[in-house]
């Protein structure tokens, strides 16, 4: 098949100082077909935008014009473009050399070319001097399985486009009258026109972080990002609230979540504003909750967490403890239980995860929270937690926390994770197992219990069966206290391995999972994110940054590298054996 032409548009504007490393990543592309067009927006800057782009003579198409902002800039270019594909390099961005070639391939492979089909991938950030600073991987598997959610997530990044001609002729250009959100503002009517825009989990672009970016200095960019976010808040609220997130209160909260981390303070009021309502309507609780301990001895850690519980301003709660075969007595405990009513299991084994189902299957509420011994509700924890759960209409929540160590508090904002958060389970599981809420009915209706077999992984797995039901509600309060000297896990290499290796094998047993992760390497890959995330460090990388900047000392630190590495190789050990 011969491979489509494509048109390679870099528009600069007061861009001297480096648009020469942007049109050098443009000019090494391994794509032959391809045409490059630098598009000089009336540069005010004595002709050093035009000497540079007229120094690469004939191996570009230089048009210059005056200043009318990006949109114009663009415009142009595509009203010059000879290619059947168009793909955006910013001036002071840079491409990897393959962006082009792999994207067409892609195209080539999947028979979607001349299709209404857009590519756009991961990237990384550089900074003004293009150092590396991190790579932004999206959730892959999630992107693809719900397109609207390419928008919705703000993970597009422009400059990784691969969008066709086609889409221009049918939907129109860029508007020339915003100067900040023109670009997302095109990719809503293409996915309004039926477009489909596919996500590739890999790096095929550089965008660099500086001061002079147009969203740092543009006045507008507030008033036009909030304009258009409600567009499309209001767009998308019947067309995908349920079949996305399960509700429209949770469809709410995860735009809300995500407006918090952007300048739009407006609609993180509004999308507020509209969750206190849908509250409003539920703010008597009356639910029974259950909360359950399971413990294995250290009694005066059940006594502390279980006061916890009877000092909630919310006081239709039975408490189940589950006593595991436990050593210790406790005269204190003993008259706790009694004089409280608190419901007591007394088994004969140790096994925790077996005294919890146990418990389970005796609790008597609408809602089932768990505390881990030593832990703490705050005073507000179930009553809080409940409302929103039973207003969100789903089956899953938790919470963030503080952790407590040697009196100093750590606020853990694992509340943060919600929404459709099952692949992020499976690669970084920050939810604390006290910070837990679950509608009785998910559990007992879908016979979800915890596997006694997994003595590591055994929560995780748990979640992830959940999960398999129902999306999760986190919610962004410390409405827990995680003490240090409380019932914790080991997180040294042997039992993140082992811990790693029941994940694993239940990912592999689900052919949900395997089906959407289509081989057993990116199942690895997902364990090695679990080590990964610990340092922020990605050993994946293959692209050399370093053509486009001084070079870094001291770039990979051995001794963070090391252990890590260690304990890579124990998991591809381990696989190997399996």
């Amino acid at each position: 098949m011969k491979k489509p032409k494509v048109s390679l548009i870099i528009p600069v504007y007061k861009g001297a100082n480096y648009m020469k490393e942007a049109i050098d990543s443009a000019l090494d592309q391994t794509y032959d077909n391809l045409e490059i067009i630098v598009v000089n927006d009336g540069s005010p800057d004595g002709g050093a935008t035009e000497r540079i782009a007229k120094s690469y003579g004939n191996k570009i198409r230089y048009f210059a014009k005056e200043n009318g902002g990006v949109s114009t800039a663009l415009n142009m270019a595509i009203k010059n473009m000879k290619g059947e594909y168009f793909t955006w390099l910013s001036h002071d961005d840079l491409y990897l050399p393959n962006k082009v070639e792999e994207q067409i391939d892609y195209l080539i492979k999947h028979d979607l070319v001349g299709t209404k089909t857009i590519l756009y991938a991961d990237y990384a950030l550089i900074n003004e001097h293009s150092y590396l600073l991190s790579e932004q991987h999206k959730n892959h598997y999630l992107l693809n399985e719900y397109v609207e959610l390419s928008l919705l997530s703000g993970a597009i990044n422009g400059l990784t486009l691969m969008i066709p001609k086609r889409a221009f002729d049918e939907c129109g250009l860029f508007d020339e009258s915003l100067r900040c959100v023109q670009d997302y503002k095109l990719w809503f009517d293409f996915l309004k026109a039926g477009y489909n825009f596919i996500h590739q989990n890999k790096v095929f672009t550089a965008t660099r972080l500086h001061l002079q970016q147009t969203t740092n200095v543009s006045p507008v960019m507030v008033s036009e990002g909030e304009d258009f976010w409600k567009e499309v808040l209001d767009y998308y609220e019947s067309k995908v609230s349920n079949k996305i997130y399960g509700s429209k209160y949770m469809y709410y909260n995860e735009m809300h979540n995500f407006f918090r981390y952007t300048p739009y303070n407006g609609l993180t009021k509004y999308t507020q504003d509209v969750l206190d309502k849908f509250e409003k309507k539920n703010e008597k609780n009356k639910e029974l909750v259950s909360v359950i301990i399971s413990y294995k001895d250290n009694l005066d850690n059940v006594i502390k967490s279980a006061k916890s519980v009877l000092n909630q301003n919310y006081k239709n709660i039975e408490i189940i403890l589950v006593d595991n075969n436990s050593k210790e007595k406790s005269k204190k405990l003993d008259e706790t239980i009694k004089k409280n009513k608190i419901i007591y299991i007394q088994r004969k084994d140790s096994n925790k995860i077996l005294g919890l189902n146990e418990a389970i299957k005796k609790s008597t509420g609408e809602y089932i929270a768990f505390l881990e011994p030593g832990n703490e509700f705050s005073e507000e924890k179930i009553n809080v937690q409940l409302q929103k759960l039973k207003t969100s209409e789903i089956g899953f929540s938790h919470t963030s926390y503080d952790y407590e160590n040697n009196g100093k508090k750590d606020y853990i904002n694992s509340g943060t994770q919600s929404g459709l958060i099952r692949y992020n389970v499976i690669s970084e599981n920050r939810i604390n197992f006290s910070t837990v809420m679950v509608k009785s009915d998910y559990i007992k209706n879908n016979n979800i219990y915890f596997d006694d077999t997994r003595e590591y992984g055994g929560y995780d797995c748990f979640y992830l069966d959940l999960l398999s039901k129902t999306n999760a509600l986190g919610i962004d309060l410390p409405l827990v206290i995680v003490h240090d000297d409380a019932v914790n896990y080991t997180y040294s290499n042997d039992y993140q391995i082992r811990k790693s290796e029941e994940i694993l094998t239940y990912v592999l047993s689900d052919k949900t999972l395997c089906d959407k992760q289509n081989n057993i390497k990116a199942l690895i890959n997902y364990i090695n994110t679990l080590y990964n995330s610990q340092d922020g460090i990605n050993y994946n990388r293959d692209f050399d940054y370093t053509k486009y900047r001084p070079k870094i000392k001291n770039w990979r630190n051995w001794r963070i590298l090391k252990p890590v590495k260690r304990v890579r190789n124990k998991i591809r050990r381990t696989l190997a054996r399996k």
